[in-house]
């Protein structure tokens, strides 16, 4: 579908054009909500902050069938997504352009920052744990590093969880679908007593593989999941409140399924595999997680408001993958991996106003540390023979690469920002203000070694290899917004934010590190409603200077175990996002989301030699086109009961899949994800008068046309591996509401 991207120009302006033709119709249930977030930590509506930002309510992640964090991620044009290659557990995140690849090292972190309730969450297999109970998701898109900090270079990600009620509630979610799948929610709200709110919630599914493991189990693509939560809510007094949630989850799965065309034969096809060539070399992946989360929030007067926030997680995730002879072509390449993780935050937010309200600001500290470690063993073939240099054994070797990486890190923080609308231009002008000021440090060890089964016996690379680091940084940010009418305000913008520094697990030398990547954004924005409101429209354009870019490099295509990373480079990244929701009738709402990105890697200095290798790197994930369209149409049919038919169309641009794509332009390709186009359709009817509840019944699909597309794809310098997306899935949900 390479021409889709040309519908939507033609699309827009004629949806546009059909609501102007339409008749304006006074009443008022055509007009569309108000959407309030959190997302400046303080409760506004979307329409009145200056930041690009998207928000779902739990009904419309519902529609959108997103109980997953990636089922809602395939709906975002501005975010860029794949799955961690040797886990399912973990995504690959990029958004305007900003992200990191390899998400399996603990020494180093993303630049999408994903918060639950407030807290920021370090490792990336905790974004693919089920949505389960959430009350909305915020997307903010560009950077964020004022109010959120490190590691929103590209935005952020704010999950927020439904709180106690303290009234008696209830909800049951049944789920079922083809490959066996099952999924079960249950949640319990219990009234008050003794002056707590008291709310419990279970979440368990199941789904068989996709690619059959003719050596057993597990299949690939397996996945099943399992998680508890229980929060608490008290107010103590009219201005005093206690929040405490517990929270455990467990996911298991298999990772994606890598083929390659070169080893095509009569029983090995091009087309996707859904068998293997030979039994897997793997065992079911698991990740657990535990966190506890304690806010206090007191109303200290009706202009001033302290919130604290404490947080501390355990992570433990051990997973597999076999790359079944598509890494190197003829030869095999294995993973395992073991990560412990421990964090801990504290966060003091005081938020006013002042000045008659003209006024109104936030300022905090903050305080982060992390604990990890990540055992990991390779195996490969020593295709050089570096462990046999007098070829006293025919070559190549059997390996097992072990290594051991343990870290420490610590950053703390304060931070302020204030937004005054002075006495002119009938208060219709406000300039925004912000600053951060950070201190990271980081310190690593490494033990590595290399063990021949030919040799029986192990050869030490590194043993107890230390290294420590500490940055500082100074993150601005002002915003000019002017109101132009109720329903029209524009929005100039200068951000900044910084990607954290830190080492490279897999580097030739573990004591090479690397400094901060920082990104400045300059976005001008307009906020909009039209036709008595039933119309928003809401646009940003930008261009974004990206200066000290971590970049990965690899000192030999055939050791893919080895990858240095240095900041060697800068870039502009340009773009222009869309974002458009109407209620066309009483029964109808179409929305569209647009993004469109431009970039120029501007420079590449070669670390070892000052040469300039511009032309081998690409930004990764930056489609420069990709859009979403969805419909909604709701209907009264039988007595008490309401018709809702969801449909949805995502279309994404051509992209690398990592920076370092060589100049080559055949090279280049075994890096590119071919244009895709994807459609997600639920249709559901609902009875609000059901035993003193409400009850639904929806058949969905997801993948409805059976699209393919490369999940992900790399190169060992041999052909490229390539892993397919998953095929389509469809199934019935049964929703019960007391």
């Amino acid at each position: 579908m390479p021409q889709c991207h040309k519908f939507l120009p033609s699309i827009v302006p004629q949806v546009i054009a059909l609501g102007f033709s339409l008749p304006v119709v006074a009443e008022n249930n055509l007009r569309l909500e108000e959407v309030v977030v959190t997302a400046q930590k303080r409760s506004e509506s979307t329409q009145d902050i200056p930041i690009a930002i998207s928000a779902y309510n739990n009904h419309t992640l519902e529609l959108k069938g997103a109980n997953d964090f990636a089922k809602l991620a395939t709906t975002l044009p501005a975010l860029n997504f794949s799955v961690y290659p040797s886990s399912s557990d973990a995504l690959i995140m990029y958004m305007r352009g900003q992200g990191a690849n390899d998400v399996g090292q603990i020494t180093r972190e993303g630049a999408v920052g994903v918060y639950i309730d407030g807290v920021y969450m370090v490792r990336p297999q905790s974004v693919t744990m089920d949505l389960a109970d959430i009350e909305r998701v915020e997307v903010l898109r560009g950077p964020q590093g004022t109010l959120y900090g490190r590691n929103t270079t590209g935005g952020a990600v704010n999950i927020i969880t439904e709180k106690p009620a303290g009234e008696l509630g209830f909800k049951q979610s049944l789920s079922i679908g083809n490959r066996d799948y099952w999924r079960s929610l249950s949640v319990v709200d219990l009234p008050e007593m003794a002056g707590i709110a008291t709310k419990f919630s279970y979440v368990s599914s199941d789904k068989d593989g996709y690619v059959d493991n003719i050596g057993g189990s597990p299949d690939y693509g397996e996945n099943r999941q399992q998680g508890f939560r229980f929060s608490a809510r008290t107010d103590l007094t009219d201005q005093f409140s206690i929040d405490y949630a517990f929270e455990n989850t467990e996911l298991e799965s298999s990772p994606i399924y890598y083929q390659n065309d070169l080893l095509a034969s009569p029983t090995y096809p091009t087309s996707p595999h859904t068998k293997t060539p030979r039994a897997a070399d793997m065992e079911l992946g698991d990740t657990e997680t535990t966190g506890h989360t304690l806010t206090l929030d007191w109303s200290i007067s009706e202009k001033l408001q302290l919130e604290s926030i404490s947080h501390y997680s355990e992570l433990e995730s051990v997973y597999y993958q076999d790359y079944m002879d598509a890494a190197f072509v003829y030869s095999y390449y294995t993973s395992m991996d073991d990560i412990k993780s421990r964090q801990f935050s504290q966060e003091f937010q005081l938020v006013g106003n002042a000045l008659d309200q003209r006024l109104e600001y936030v300022t905090g500290l903050y305080y982060f540390s992390d604990s990890a470690s990540h055992a990991q063993t390779l195996g490969l073939l020593d295709l050089q023979d570096n462990f046999d240099p007098g070829n006293n054994i025919p070559s190549p070797l059997n390996l097992r690469y072990h290594r051991y990486v343990t870290t420490d890190n610590e950053s703390r923080a304060v931070y302020g920002q204030g937004a005054y609308t002075p006495h002119v231009l009938d208060d219709r002008l406000t300039f925004t203000f912000g600053m951060r000021y950070t201190e990271d440090t980081r310190s690593g060890v490494r033990d590595l070694s290399a063990e021949v089964f030919e040799y029986s016996s192990t050869f030490p690379v590194d043993v107890d290899v230390e290294k420590a680091v500490d940055y500082e940084s100074f993150d601005p940010s002002l915003s000019i917004q002017y109101q132009w009418t109720d329903d029209l305000v524009g929005y100039a913008r200068v951000s900044t934010a910084y990607k954290s520094g830190g080492l490279a697990e897999s580097s030739a030398d573990f004591t090479i590190s690397y400094d901060p990547e920082e990104i400045t954004s300059y976005e001008l924005g307009i906020k909009s409603y039209w036709l008595d409101r039933r119309l928003r429209l809401n646009t940003a354009v930008f261009l974004s200077d990206y200066q000290d870019m971590q970049l990965d490099l690899s000192p030999d295509p055939a050791q893919i175990q080895v990858v240095n990373t240095y900041n060697a480079g800068s870039a502009e990244i340009s773009g222009f996002e869309l974002d458009m929701l109407m209620q066309l009738t009483q029964n109808l709402q179409i929305s569209v989301d647009y993004a469109f990105l431009d970039w120029t890697i501007e420079e590449v200095l070669n670390p070892a030699n000052g040469s300039d290798i511009t032309s081998q790197f690409s930004l990764p994930y930056a489609p420069r086109h990709a859009y979403n369209i969805a419909l909604n149409y709701s209907i009264d049919t039988l007595a008490n009961s309401l018709t809702d038919f969801y449909i949805s169309y995502s279309w994404q641009d051509e992209t690398y899949m990592s920076a370092s794509t060589t100049a080559d332009p055949t090279i280049k390709e075994f890096w590119t994800r071919d244009d895709f186009g994807l459609v997600n359709a639920r249709l559901s009817i609902g009875f609000d008068e059901f035993y003193n509840g409400s009850l639904r019944f929806a058949l969905w699909a997801n993948n409805l046309i059976d699209s393919e597309y490369e999940a992900h794809r790399f190169t060992a310098g041999i052909g490229s591996a390539v892993a397919w997306n998953e095929p389509r899935t469809y199934g019935l949900d049964i929703i019960f509401d007391y």
